[in-house]
């Protein structure tokens, strides 16, 4: 490919072709994921040519073409600041472009402080949505509230952060104009950050589904990579490593968006050593990095990190500080001198026992602490602590230990803990006087009832006796009651089991009913190629009414209700996918009044294929020679224990027999059958167009 890109370049005057072969080129350099350094040169080489043939020919589309893929093969190259020097080439929409394209790499970036980069990236996105103001572009705005939603949850602000990615994907979701994934690959990264890693699976799954679904090899890596950190941090190392080896495959095909080669190699040898099989972690790491070319200065780092870590675990000393000092010059070349990276120096000397050496990158690294989460101070000062003792400074030692048990007190607020205790002494103490009262009346009492004593010694003798056998039988019925119960919890927890495989059996049936539902819509598509006229329009027809049907087993999927749906969720995408695939030349409006009200699943397919074959009727009949005012509505809403489904259009309208039974077209023969299943009042009328008036009860279930 590149060889013959090349030839018509050379054989190519100046001229907007040219231009174009010129971007082609340098777009195959910059997704070449190994050799990274030496392809991405490439790519500037000629994305600079194409800029200056553009700028030549007034060219303003592929001149900012040229420019944003100059902008983003620096950034790659850690060339951030020469990236931003090429804003003032662009306008508008393109400058928008590489606003966010900033903003989105400043917030993962790793060389300067975390504090200011994200201050940095807050700037681009302020600028970017000024701009974005002009145009009314929601795209744009979506994946300004995806990169400030991300900047929070890194920044640890998770509530705000969760609201913004929860009303973008919602957004998205009802516009169609950004891939589902993106935004799910956020909601993941945000839930791991969390710790609420029920929340991460799911939106993890769903991303890696997305993306595979529609064939996005850019996010593929990055979502199998998110998906191995949740099975890592749950303990679940052979479902890590599964989805770390799948992100690596892919990485290898293509660079990723967020993570990278280098970051699933290291995840893969991590899983080695919390296994401890260090020897072998140390192997892999050896054979990989070198074997992939990847020279980045991200990757380089990794790779010293890597090895120094498996050295320092199997105790060789000497070469784990070579490659942990390697770590810290190339952070140091870059000027990424963080309290991590002090941090990490001197964990290793004061792992390995050289305390002294420890001291001056301990010091570096609590002149930085505001940097730092409380577990990371919290054990920068143990550290401090272990280096002081062995070096024989108590009194330095225990003010660090100190410090070290106020971060402790902070995590695990045990504050709180000996509040509990002093109530539960207190109360102690309380019973204890309280107990002394009592037996200091009983004496009294005893005293003067002596005279008594003798009188009621029989009774109460012959009253322990019958007290001992009523207690027997009560003890024996309460051992009985025991067993039983411990019968009846594991039965209940059997049954829950049970359950929880039925809830997950029915969802897969779902899966697979959608899946294969999909495959006979793909059959139908590549038999419509050999069809045409009314076989081709029979074919089409068939395809939207089994999507319908698919679209509803997909919905409940991924979902965790099993036998009712969300009409208006499921009519809001069945409505988008009939506008975006039954396009007309008339351009229509859809009005649409939906509530949102849960019906049986048996009970939404006909409603679906109903929807279905109005809208369709009315997008080829309707609007026959007109070229505007061309509206469709449809309305959803409930009276009492009834729902009403209107679907109407403003068109030309239909003459209808008085005898339903004498309607001709297949479509309406359809509704007219459906209702019936549903056991629905159906009233079609011709008001300033054609209305379709549905009700039905809302414990309506299809009949078999």
């Amino acid at each position: 490919m590149e060889v013959s890109l090349l030839k018509e370049i050379k054989s190519q005057s100046e001229s907007e072709r040219k231009v174009q072969s010129l971007l082609n080129l340098g777009s195959i350099y910059y997704y070449k994921p190994l050799n990274r350094i030496q392809a991405l040169e490439k790519c500037l080489i000629y994305a600079r040519q194409a800029k200056i043939q553009a700028s030549k020919l007034n060219d303003r589309d592929n001149f900012n073409k040229a420019v944003l893929l100059i902008a983003d093969a620096l950034i790659q190259l850690s060339r951030i600041t020469d990236a931003e020097k090429e804003l003032p080439d662009l306008h508008d929409k393109a400058k928008i472009d590489l606003l966010l394209m900033l903003a989105f790499q400043y917030r993962l970036r790793l060389e300067g402080t975390s504090s200011s980069n994200f201050q940095k990236a807050s700037q681009y996105l302020d600028t970017a949505a000024a701009l974005a103001n002009k145009f009314n572009d929601c795209t744009t705005g979506i994946r300004i509230s995806g990169i400030k939603g991300s900047i929070l949850a890194q920044q640890g602000r998770f509530v705000e952060s969760e609201q913004i990615l929860l009303a973008a994907a919602s957004k998205a979701g009802k516009n169609h104009c950004i891939p589902p994934q993106y935004l799910d690959l956020e909601l993941t990264n945000l839930y791991n950050q969390k710790g609420d890693y029920d929340k991460a699976l799911l939106f993890g799954i769903k991303a890696v589904r997305e993306a595979e679904n529609k064939s996005d090899s850019l996010c593929i890596g990055d979502a199998n990579y998110a998906l191995g950190f949740i099975f890592r941090n749950t303990g679940k190392f052979q479902d890590a490593a599964d989805h770390y080896n799948k992100a690596m495959k892919c990485y290898i095909l293509f660079p990723g968006i967020q993570t990278t080669l280098a970051e699933s190699i290291e995840a893969i040898g991590q899983i080695m050593i919390s296994k401890k099989e260090y020897k072998n972690a140390l192997i892999f790491f050896q054979k990989s990095y070198p074997k992939y070319h990847l020279g980045t200065y991200q990757s380089k780092l990794i790779e010293a990190g890597d090895i120094g870590d498996c050295y320092l675990k199997l105790k060789n000393y000497k070469q784990a500080e070579r490659y942990f000092l390697k770590e810290f010059h190339l952070a140091q070349s870059v000027q990424d001198l963080d309290e991590a990276t002090y941090h990490r120096l001197a964990f290793f000397y004061v792992e390995s026992g050289a305390y002294q050496k420890a001291l001056p990158y301990l010091q570096e690294a609590l002149k930085r602490r505001n940097e730092a989460s409380v577990q990371s101070n919290g054990h920068l000062y143990y550290m401090f602590f272990l280096a002081d003792s062995a070096l024989g400074d108590y009194k330095s030692a225990m003010k660090y230990l100190g410090a070290n048990k106020r971060c402790d007190d902070i995590i695990y607020q045990e504050s709180k803990v000996a509040a509990m205790h002093d109530l539960q002494n207190k109360y102690e103490a309380d019973k204890k006087s309280e107990e002394i009262k009592l037996l200091t009346k009983s004496e009294q009492l005893e005293h003067a009832n002596l005279r008594n004593a003798e009188t009621f010694r029989n009774i109460s003798i012959c009253g322990t006796i019958a007290f001992a056998l009523v207690g027997a039988i009560y003890y024996k019925q309460y051992r009985r009651k025991l067993q039983m119960s411990s019968v009846i919890q594991k039965k209940n927890q059997q049954l829950q089991v049970l359950l929880q495989d039925k809830e997950w059996l029915l969802r897969e049936v779902h899966h697979r009913v959608k899946n294969n539902l999909h495959t006979v819509i793909c059959l139908l598509q590549i038999q419509a190629e050999f069809l045409k006229d009314d076989a081709l329009k029979a074919i089409e027809t068939s395809q939207h009414r089994i999507y319908a049907m698919s679209l509803i087993h997909q919905k409940l999927y991924l979902t965790d209700e099993s036998e009712t749906i969300n009409l208006q969720i499921y009519l809001e995408d069945l409505i988008g996918y009939l506008k975006e695939s039954l396009r007309s030349d008339q351009p229509i409006c859809y009005r649409l009044d939906l509530k949102p009200l849960n019906v049986d699943i048996s009970a939404a397919i006909p409603i679906g294929l109903i929807v279905n074959e109005a809208i369709t009727n009315a997008i080829k009949h309707a609007f026959v020679g007109r070229k505007e005012n061309n509206v469709i509505s449809i309305k959803l809403d409930e009276a009492g224990e009834e729902v009403q489904l209107i679907i109407g259009d403003n068109g030309i309208g239909i003459n209808l027999s008085n005898d339903p039974l004498k309607w001709g077209s297949l479509g309406l023969k359809m509704i007219r059958g459906l209702c019936q299943d549903l056991e629905a009042a159906l009233e079609i009328k011709n008001i300033k167009g054609t209305q379709f008036d549905i009700r039905f009860s809302k414990s309506t279930k299809r009949n078999p």
